[in-house]
């Protein structure tokens, strides 16, 4: 009998996960301050490390735009497309880093994010910390930003 890899909802959603998804912060190119905590691989070492996860069931991954300025996001979104995944096939979590940002910044960054991810949509986007330069901001005005980009049709 073959092992059966048992998905979970996320959250309260219908979306299926596995119990473990890969983090792709190693991705990052030592683009930016975040990406150099990391050594820059090489492009077919991460497309290997992401075959090897998909062989093992992994069915969804998270990255993030600081993670190398999206550098991250573009080599998930290219080492995918070369395994032959399409969008639905994978789950891709990304997140907003709002630090020393207001949340109108939600609104500028989304294009850049699903252009990045190209041609996988964003299937979980959050917030990387939950820091702002209000609190009200954190309270309101991410959250209104939010709703509208789930308005808009850009998030679902």
């Amino acid at each position: 009998m073959e092992d059966q890899i048992i998905l979970r909802n996320l959250g309260k959603s219908d979306i299926k996960i596995t119990p473990i998804g890969l983090g792709c912060w190693q991705f990052s190119k030592k683009g930016n301050l975040a990406g150099k905590f990391w050594p820059s691989l090489e492009d077919e070492l991460i497309l290997d490390i992401i075959r090897i996860s998909l062989e093992g069931g992994i069915n969804w991954f998270d990255t993030a735009e600081v993670y190398g300025k999206g550098a991250s996001e573009k080599i998930l979104a290219k080492s995918l497309v070369s395994l032959g995944k399409k969008p639905g096939d994978v789950l891709i979590a990304t997140k907003w880093w709002p630090m020393f940002r207001w949340a109108s910044n939600i609104t500028k960054t989304i294009d850049v994010r699903l252009a990045c991810l190209n041609p996988f949509p964003i299937d979980l986007y959050q917030v990387h910390q939950p820091y702002g330069f209000h609190l009200r901001s954190v309270r309101w005005k991410q959250w209104r930003s939010w709703s509208r980009q789930i308005r808009s049709g850009k998030l679902v």
